[in-house]
Parts: structure tokens; C-alpha cells; sequence
């Protein structure tokens, strides 16, 4: 039979069911789908409805830390070879934060390069600082610039490089680099690490 007198076949059936049997047919497609309520768009995070947790007023507080959080300390410890420069290289591949605009994570990569002076980053209290930032609404530029100030102000070495490369987030990639020096250090000799 062509595919026509299947349709026609089928129509007949239904029909025939519905008229015999009222009260126990079932429900046709329109019935279905329109019990359905329409589909309502959620708003945003950071909206007035949902406020981002941690998210300043206005987005050039952003990249001050509020008051009430109390990041870890950046612990050290004594460095033993200060007879030589060496190289330190930090990499943290799964720092995470959060967009102060949505309140949505944010992921990246952070790197941590120094050449220490007297004091040596202690890694398990540098990995609880960083991981005090999850929750915390700031601009990834701001972020870079807090890890460097509070490397700075808690070891002063002799030359710091903090990298962050962010996670593509809207096809838009971003890295941010902050360089730090002890006024009359000369960095000709880590620039062919750096290559």
C-alpha cells in the first residue's frame, strides 16, 4: 500500500476510536504539548534578583579584596642557599575564581617565577591561599596584581614574575603578567630561561 493509503488507514482508525470510546481516547498531541507552561528565561547571576556573592558595588572595587575575607597568609621559610640566585617556578594549573559580573567560575592557570632573597614561598600554605580565591569575585588583571603584591610583601625577592592564563570564557582568552624587580637587580641572566 502507498504510503498515502497507510496515512488515510490510520486516520480512519483514529478517528473511528475517538468517536466510539469519547471519554477513554488518548489525549492527542495538542493536548500534550499544551499542558506545558511557556518557558521562562532565568535571570543572571549578578543581577538585582540574584546578587554574586562577594561582588563589589561597582566594578572598579573589584580589584580590592573585600574587607570581611581574610585570605591565608603567604607562608615562608628561611632560604639556606642564599650564596647563589636561583630560579623558583610555581604553576598552579587549576586556579579557580569567580566572574564578579555573573557570580559563574572562572578557571586558569597561574604561574609563579622568583629568584628569592631571604625567604622561600612555603608550597602547602601557598596552595590554601590560592584556593581561598574560589569564591571570590574579581577581574582576572586583579587577581594577578593581588598574588604579586602579596608575594612581595611577604618574601621581597630579588625577581617575580606572576603569569596568569585564564580559560577562554565567550571565545575571549585572556593572560595577564605582572613583573617585579629589587631596585638594581639585573635580570640579563634569567632571560635565556625564559625563552
Amino acid at each position: 500500500m502507498p504510503p498515502i493509503g497507510g496515512l488515510i488507514l490510520f486516520l480512519l482508525q483514529y478517528v473511528s476510536i475517538r468517536v466510539r470510546c469519547p471519554l477513554t481516547a488518548a489525549p492527542t498531541a495538542l493536548d500534550y504539548f499544551s499542558s506545558f507552561a511557556p518557558r521562562q528565561k532565568a535571570p543572571l547571576m549578578g543581577s538585582t534578583l540574584h546578587p554574586t556573592p562577594n561582588a563589589p558595588e561597582n566594578y572598579q572595587a573589584a580589584g580590592i579584596l573585600p574587607e570581611s575575607l581574610n585570605l591565608p597568609p603567604v607562608e615562608t621559610w628561611e632560604n639556606q642557599y642564599r650564596v647563589r640566585p636561583y630560579r623558583i617556578d610555581i604553576a598552579i594549573p587549576e586556579f579557580t575564581s569567580m566572574c564578579p559580573k555573573t557570580g559563574l567560575p572562572d578557571f586558569g592557570t597561574i604561574r609563579v617565577d622568583y629568584v628569592p632573597d631571604a625567604k622561600v614561598i612555603e608550597l602547602k600554605a601557598f596552595k590554601y591561599y590560592l584556593l581561598a580565591y574560589r569564591n571570590v569575585g574579581m577581574f582576572y588583571e586583579n587577581i594577578i596584581n593581588t598574588i604579586a603584591t602579596d608575594i612581595i610583601d611577604a618574601i621581597d625577592p630579588y625577581y617575580l614574575r606572576v603569569h596568569g592564563q585564564f580559560t577562554p570564557r565567550g571565545g575571549i582568552g585572556t593572560q595577564a603578567l605582572v613583573v617585579h624587580t629589587q631596585p638594581g637587580w639585573d635580570t640579563a641572566p634569567l632571560t635565556e630561561l625564559y625563552r
